[in-house]
């Protein structure tokens, strides 16, 4: 059994996105995790697990509960489910316009799109995203995290998808001599009450056997 423990994962993940609404079919669980086609989606950062900082992809789920007590004990007896949600966290060291991440610094809460102006005789040319007001409710999207491992299969991989999140944190990159920017992504999950109640907030789906073809 030289494959066996199967249990373990590790990564580097790729993180894929996609507008709310506008995400396709999501891709086979076969396929490359650094070169899936999601419909609708992009891979954030034109590299993709390549340009995922060294503190890797972190997933939470975050749950709080109350805690019922009664007169009659000193301890809990039962803890009621207040509020939960999911939440994914990671850093981006591209910051080129292939890989959308100079348009969420621009607009975090935007669907940022890019202009590009030629250079001219005297000029340059450039590329830019405007900077403009972000009031109202944030832009929503679609999240998909590719593992390359999976608990149920030696060779296989894993896909965490988000139907319905935000990005919380607020942009920081920071440039300094000597070291490569990043930025910092937080997306937490919305629940989605259009869904079967059961799957209001996505699915975890592992591979568990190879194609059969």
């Amino acid at each position: 059994m030289a494959n066996a423990p199967i249990t373990f994962m590790t990564g580097p993940c790729t993180v894929y996105l996609a507008p709310y609404g506008s995400g396709g079919e999501l891709p086979d669980i076969d396929g490359d995790t650094d070169g899936l086609s999601w419909t609708g989606g992009f891979k954030l950062g034109s590299a993709g697990k390549e340009d995922i900082g060294t503190g890797g992809v972190t997933l939470r789920k975050l749950t709080t509960f109350n805690e019922i007590r009664t007169d009659g004990t000193t301890g809990p007896v039962k803890a009621l489910i207040d509020t939960e949600t999911f939440e994914i966290e990671f850093a981006i060291h591209d910051m080129g316009n292939t890989g959308k991440v100079n348009e969420f610094l621009a607009g975090a809460n935007k669907y940022g799109t890019t202009t590009t102006t030629a250079a001219g005789s005297s000029s340059g040319g450039y590329k830019r995203v405007w900077l403009g007001d972000e009031a109202g409710e944030a832009k929503l999207w679609s999240i998909l995290v590719a593992i390359p491992s999976s608990p149920e299969l030696a060779a296989g991989n894993t896909h965490l998808f988000l139907r319905k999140v935000y990005m919380s944190n607020d942009p920081a990159p920071v440039f300094q001599r000597g070291d490569v920017a990043a930025m910092a992504f937080t997306f937490r999950a919305l629940q989605d009450t259009a869904q079967t109640a059961n799957q209001q907030f996505g699915l975890w789906a592992s591979q568990s056997a190879e194609p059969t073809g």
